[in-house]
C-alpha cells in the first residue's frame, strides 16, 4: 500500500492551521508548493513496523537515502496539511526541550494539546550530527513524551541510519512508532 498525501496523509494529520502561531527559527507554515512536484511512493518497513502501525502509531519516522526528496516531501505535506514544519538543519542544536520549547515559544501549545496541530521534522540525520550522542537522546525523550496519546502523530524525516537508531530510542521510550 503506497501511502500517499491524499489517501494517508490528509487523513492521519488532518491539523487546522494556527493563526495567531509565532514560529521560531527553523520552524515554518509552508505557503508554496513547488510546480514540479511528483510524489514518492512510501511504504511501510515490514522490518521496523508491523502492518497497520502506521494507522494508530503516535511517531512516524520516514527514512530514505540522502537527496531523494525527503524535505520536498516534507514541505508538500506539510503545504496539503497545515501542518508545522520543523527543519532541524535550521533551528538550535537539539535537547531536551527543543519540540516541547518549540511549542510554547511558537504560542503552539494550546493547538498541540487539543490535537489541532501536527509537526513534521525534517533533517534528523542533520541534528544528530551537531549535538552529543546525550542532547540526541534527550531529543528524542521530548518526543516520545509528547507523542504519548496523541492521535496526530509527529512526524521525523531523516536518512536511514538516523532513522533506526531514532526507532531504537523513541521504542525504549515507549513510544508507539511505525517506520516508513
Amino acid at each position: 500500500m503506497n501511502l500517499t498525501i491524499q489517501d494517508f496523509w490528509k487523513k492521519r494529520l488532518a491539523p487546522v492551521k494556527v493563526q495567531d502561531a509565532t514560529p521560531v527559527r527553523g520552524w515554518s507554515f509552508e505557503k508554496k508548493a513547488l510546480a514540479t512536484f511528483k510524489e514518492a511512493p512510501l511504504t511501510v518497513d515490514d522490518e521496523l513496523s508491523n502492518r497497520g502501525d502506521e494507522d494508530k502509531s503516535e511517531v512516524l519516522l520516514v527514512s530514505a537515502p540522502g537527496a531523494v526528496g525527503k524535505s520536498t516531501l516534507a514541505r508538500q505535506i506539510a503545504l496539503e496539511t497545515g501542518a508545522v514544519y520543523v527543519d532541524l538543519a535550521n533551528t538550535d542544536p537539539v535537547g531536551g526541550n527543543t519540540l516541547s520549547g518549540g511549542l510554547a515559544k511558537s504560542k503552539l501549545i494550546s493547538a498541540w494539546d487539543s490535537e489541532t496541530t501536527a509537526v513534521l521534522i525534517d533533517g534528523l540525520d542533520e541534528a544528530r550530527i551537531r549535538v552529543t550522542q546525550e542532547a540526541f537522546e534527550a531529543f528524542l525523550k521530548d518526543v516520545a513524551e509528547l507523542s504519548t496519546g496523541r492521535t496526530v502523530p509527529i512526524t521525523l524525516f531523516g536518512r536511514t541510519g538516523a532513522v533506526q537508531d531514532a526507532w531504537l530510542l523513541l521504542d525504549g521510550h515507549g513510544a508507539k512508532v511505525a517506520v516508513l
